[in-house]
């Protein structure tokens, strides 16, 4: 299910009697050569539904949604003592692979310092132990006017994803700690801009979603979200400008105001 040369050369050294592909509008770097099946050419897919079809030519049409993902107790322990108890616990989670894709550190700040005022919450910082990330982190911990638990470069991937699992909400850009956190089965904002949710979006919570991509491509790229190929990205360093703190602290409330904490 890649597209890369690399894989393809991989693919084709396994003996396999079937060999089920894209479609060839999707297909490149020879991903095509040798295959047995290819699946539907569907338009404007997310990535989930495109994968998905890989499993229709073995017969296997119901579509289950279940990440059964092990972590350890000891895991599960560890990251017990960042939440807190007949609190809401939220995780910003703010980074993802590449920067174009990342919110401001100061609407970050405006963010904790609304969840704290309005709703009292325990704000859980994450993030990789680069430099960049660790760094980062302080300045959007030092931004806040409210106390935020910062916990970037103090977790393993399991331990994020144990924590993930117990806490409340998730806000985060298009990442990997996004899609973690749906398959947590944990409610959580994607901010996208430079992408479209539509496609890579967290695939249970699109009504969380705040979705700036069109308002994106016309700004920076004077195109029509149409007229971008499916997939493609708005890269201007500053494309998330485009999502307000506004936008955010509405689906906040959409997220919070039905929780019970007692």
């Amino acid at each position: 299910m890649q597209y890369s040369f690399r894989a393809n050369r991989a693919a084709w050294k396994i003996n396999a009697s079937n060999r089920i592909g894209f479609d060839k509008k999707r297909s490149r770097e020879f991903h095509g050569y040798r295959l047995t099946h290819r699946v539907a050419s569907i338009e404007k897919q997310h990535v989930l539904d495109s994968f998905m079809e890989f499993l229709i030519p073995l017969g296997i049409t119901e579509k289950v949604l279940e990440w059964n993902i092990p972590v350890s107790n000891r895991d599960k322990e560890i990251v017990k003592s960042v939440v807190k108890n007949n609190k809401l616990n939220v995780i910003i989670s703010p980074f993802s692979s590449v920067i174009h894709k990342n919110w401001s550190n100061q609407k970050y700040a405006k963010i904790i310092d609304y969840l704290a005022e309005k709703y009292q919450a325990n704000i859980i910082l994450c993030g990789g132990p680069s430099k960049f990330e660790i760094e980062t982190s302080l300045k959007i911990e030092n931004l806040a006017h409210f106390k935020v638990n910062n916990y970037t470069g103090k977790d393993t991937l399991k331990q994020l994803y144990a924590l993930l699992k117990i806490v409340d909400l998730v806000i985060s850009p298009d990442s990997g700690p996004m899609h973690m956190a749906n398959a947590a089965g944990t409610p959580v904002i994607g901010l996208h801009a430079a992408t479209t949710a539509k496609r890579s979006g967290p695939y249970n919570y699109q009504y969380l979603v705040i979705d700036s991509f069109e308002l994106a491509a016309e700004k920076y790229l004077n195109k029509s979200a149409d007229q971008i190929r499916w997939g493609g990205q708005v890269d201007d360093k500053n494309t998330m400008d485009i999502i307000t703190i506004d936008q955010v602290k509405e689906k906040i409330d959409l997220a919070l105001n039905n929780i019970d904490i007692s």
